[in-house]
């Protein structure tokens, strides 16, 4: 969805903006109805812990991987990982993950209503 919502984009300056607007929405909306999944959040997780395992003790990357397969198989909340995760990166600061949505996926007022 995101390579055909970036090739809409790179035609704004040559295209008819009204249609492209309503193609990029027809498209953006579609791309929305897929379902966010406890393995497909455990992927992702795995793949920003790739970004400061290196970075990790053996402990700190056991506990880390074990949150995510816990989350992956339904037994925490991807808050639970995420916090975590969160933690190891004020120590060892990744600003490309920092700055991901991802990281933050409710406003602070919504955090109480993580449940599993």
């Amino acid at each position: 969805t995101y390579r055909k919502l970036g090739r809409l984009v790179a035609r704004a300056g040559s295209a008819d903006l009204e249609a492209l607007a309503r193609k990029y929405l027809l498209e953006l909306m579609g791309g929305l109805r897929n379902q966010a999944t406890p393995g497909k959040n455990a992927n992702v997780l795995q793949h920003i812990m790739g970004f400061i395992k290196k970075d990790l003790s053996a402990v700190d990357r056991q506990e880390l991987v074990g949150l995510i397969d816990a989350h992956r198989a339904g037994m925490v909340p991807i808050i639970v990982p995420i916090t975590l995760l969160n933690h190891f990166l004020r120590r060892y600061p990744q600003e490309y993950i920092q700055q991901q949505y991802f990281m933050e996926p409710n406003p602070r007022e919504l955090m109480l209503h993580n449940h599993i």
